[in-house]
């Protein structure tokens, strides 16, 4: 007789085991649930007026006070989808910016070649310019020492003397001429009076390039 409470007894804390076992794998489960909606944006067990008015709006007398609206839950899927999309939108904004600035980058630095290759010309330009005028300068010096040379010795020297060499063609009639510039009126009267006895064409083209 004492053995059969004995089993009795066990065979309830079996039971209280199982049992207890149920709850604690029910209440996880409500756990897990529980997680899944708060992911979703839903608030469980806290949106009291919500129950209330969906349980009220079922009786007929007050339903017609009581406005209750269901409240819409969206799938996860749909949640990371939306926000997928509005990530995937960000980044082609972005995208399209990077491209316009990159753009933009390109049209300065072609602006940049473009100026860069124009300076150089203009470079070229100015060196060639200088390298021109440096021997202008040279052979304008050069003339100038040479119609010095030139009126000095028409000076110096009588001028029945003088005819004889410019009527040779060694000197050119407009060195000539810009020689005969620099020295007095009576000097080159004389000169020229010399030169027409002995070659009166190339006295009278002498005469006619001072005229001008």
């Amino acid at each position: 007789m004492a053995e059969k409470p004995r089993k009795v007894r066990w065979v309830k804390v079996v039971l209280l085991v199982i049992i207890l076992s149920i709850f604690l794998l029910a209440a996880d489960y409500l756990v897990y649930e529980y997680r899944k909606l708060s992911l979703l944006g839903a608030q469980p067990f806290r949106d009291w007026r919500s129950y209330a008015s969906y349980r009220l709006s079922s009786l007929p007398l007050i339903s017609r006070y009581i406005k209750y609206e269901p409240l819409d839950v969206k799938r996860g899927v749909e949640v990371y989808r939306e926000e997928i999309e509005a990530l995937l939108k960000g980044l082609e904004e972005k995208e399209q910016e990077m491209r316009a600035r990159e753009k933009e980058l390109m049209t300065r630095e072609e602006e940049l070649k473009r100026k860069e290759q124009e300076l150089a010309r203009k470079e070229e330009a100015l060196k060639h310019w200088e390298e021109e005028l440096k021997m202008k300068e040279e052979e304008w010096k050069d003339r100038t020492n040479r119609l010095k040379t030139l009126s000095n010795w028409l000076a110096a020297t009588e001028p029945s003397q003088i005819a004889p060499a410019l009527a040779s063609t060694v000197v050119s009639i407009e060195l000539l001429t810009d020689a005969l510039r620099l020295l007095p009126d009576d000097v080159v009267g004389s000169i020229l009076q010399s030169l027409a006895q002995i070659d009166p064409q190339r006295a009278a083209r002498i005469i006619n390039k001072l005229g001008e």
